[in-house]
């Protein structure tokens, strides 16, 4: 059973909270995310593991670690209005600020999970260094981010994206941080006409319904569709030339 503990006061957070309501662990994008993360990450976790999911919002990611993989982590978010229909999730569930760098968190971690997340962020470098600071040495930091500047929409900014990534502009930050480059991949080369389509709709339609029509619980023959085609992807590329997502891994030097 979660642990909720209130570290740091509530924060405005440049993230439409519409989102959570949204979100759901059967829709495709969710699954695919979370399938590209544990492949890639699946060599570096054992049960003892401690792993601390920064942003974590309404638990999703944790839930996923927990029904996926048998993994109990613990997650922090400094948006109090994510909490409102929290997961039912076990480890501890932190309303926390990472520059308040409480002594009791810090160096704690084998790893950082931060998945779309320093988009949303100004100074996404100072961010990235401050996570840092809560792992172990050695420890490693894992990040999801959207991809390609080319797709920036109405959609990204109005769920609060400052920018999305290219795989270049995601080496040069964890050079920047201090971190050694342990694989990065793009993901969802599948999803790009999705993604060019919603840019090019979402461009004449009421603001107010952008973020909903954006993202929202597609029918479930489409989502059955997608979820047959996140598979298809997985299963024969190892590697795709593009996508409109990017996951890396770092290690702390």
């Amino acid at each position: 059973m979660k642990k909720y503990i209130e570290l740091s006061g509530d924060q405005t957070v440049s993230m439409s909270d519409s989102w959570y309501e949204l979100t759901n662990l059967d829709h495709f994008w969710i699954q695919w995310r979370f399938k590209v993360l544990k492949k890639m990450c699946s060599q570096f976790i054992k049960p003892e593991t401690r792993i601390l999911e920064i942003g974590c919002g309404n638990g999703l990611v944790m839930k996923q670690f927990d029904t996926v993989m048998c993994i109990t982590i613990d997650g922090c978010d400094l948006n109090k209005a994510a909490f409102q229909d929290l997961y039912d999730v076990p480890g501890n569930v932190y309303l926390y600020d990472i520059y308040d760098l409480n002594p009791e968190l810090i160096g704690q971690y084998d790893i950082v999970v931060m998945l779309d997340v320093i988009e949303h962020i100004d100074d996404d470098l100072d961010f990235l260094k401050t996570a840092l600071k809560y792992l172990k040495d050695n420890g490693l930091i894992i990040i999801g981010v959207p991809a390609l500047q080319s797709l920036y929409s109405i959609y990204d900014k109005q769920i609060g994206h400052k920018r999305r990534y290219s795989i270049k502009q995601v080496q040069k930050l964890f050079i920047e941080a201090g971190l050694k480059l342990t694989d990065i991949n793009f993901w969802g080369l599948s999803l790009l006409p999705l993604t060019l389509s919603r840019k090019l709709l979402l461009s004449i339609i009421s603001k107010k319904k952008t973020v909903s029509l954006g993202f929202k619980s597609p029918h479930r023959l489409f989502n059955w569709f997608m979820c047959q085609i996140m598979k298809f992807e997985l299963f024969f590329f190892d590697k795709v030339i593009s996508g409109n997502s990017i996951m890396a891994i770092g290690r702390k030097k």
